[in-house]
């Protein structure tokens, strides 16, 4: 559950490192990372899909001591259980589709890498030393 926020920390700093650097060794870790960031969003979704398909009645079922009391205590830490898992689910959703769109722009971003390096060398062509023969 917790790789999914390594992963998407981890691809935005090779985001950012990729349009600054320009190295396509970078741009290839940025597009990589932000594969693994979609697939561990997926992953998230559907194991707080899972943790939503749960109903505190059901799970609160099984406690066979202290039993009114016990089952209130459940029921109320199964509710924030399900209200967590609604809004983590929503944040990994939100994951998955801004490493969709940040591997869409690498992407297209990825072609400019080698016509920027060969326009520069072509508007800028080296410069002639004066002292030399």
């Amino acid at each position: 559950m917790y790789w999914g926020s390594i992963s998407f920390i981890s691809s935005g700093a090779l985001s950012v490192a990729s349009l600054d650097n320009r190295c396509p060794p970078v741009v290839k870790a940025s597009l990589a990372m932000n594969v693994i960031s979609a697939v561990t969003a997926v992953a998230a979704v559907s194991n707080f899909s899972t943790d939503l398909s749960k109903s505190p009645e059901s799970e609160c079922s099984r406690i066979y001591y202290q039993r009114e009391l016990a089952i209130a205590y459940c029921k109320v830490f199964w509710k924030h259980t399900i209200g967590n898992s609604r809004v983590l689910q929503g944040f990994s959703l939100l994951e998955f589709f801004v490493s969709i769109a940040t591997f869409v722009l690498t992407w297209i971003t990825r072609g400019s890498t080698e016509t920027t390096s060969s326009v520069s060398q072509i508007d800028n062509p080296p410069e002639e030393n004066p002292n030399s023969p």
